[in-house]
């Protein structure tokens, strides 16, 4: 369950940063966006498990950031490129929070460098 709570909250600092971000002058510059997005949304992840003095999650082999990637590039193009704003934000959250928990249960991982 604590899976759960975490993808909600990596999604729902995702899609603020990128909507900060779209509010303020870097609305047209995706790439930026994007990155702010997902910036906000580990950070907020990383900050939590620094508290409770935790390996930070983003730092395993775990798909973390991806995920918010993908979330942040959806909010942005349903919500920018198509003017969706309040289905992007149900879509994105739906379709994130899924991937994340089906990530958990299959235990997806992203290949190691070698």
């Amino acid at each position: 369950i604590n899976i759960f709570f975490d993808a909600l909250g990596l999604v729902s600092f995702s899609i603020a940063g990128v909507e900060i971000s779209c509010q303020s002058a870097f609305g047209g510059n995706a790439l930026l966006a994007i990155t702010l997005g997902v910036i906000t949304g580990v950070g907020g992840g990383i900050l939590r498990d620094v508290l409770v003095n935790e390996k930070p999650y983003v730092l395993t082999k775990h798909i973390y950031a991806v995920v918010s990637i993908l979330g942040c590039g959806f909010y942005y193009f349903i919500s920018v490129c198509l003017g969706y704003k309040v289905m992007a934000t149900f879509v994105v959250i739906i379709l994130t929070v899924l991937i994340r928990l089906l990530a958990a249960k299959f235990r997806w991982s992203l290949p190691k460098a070698s």
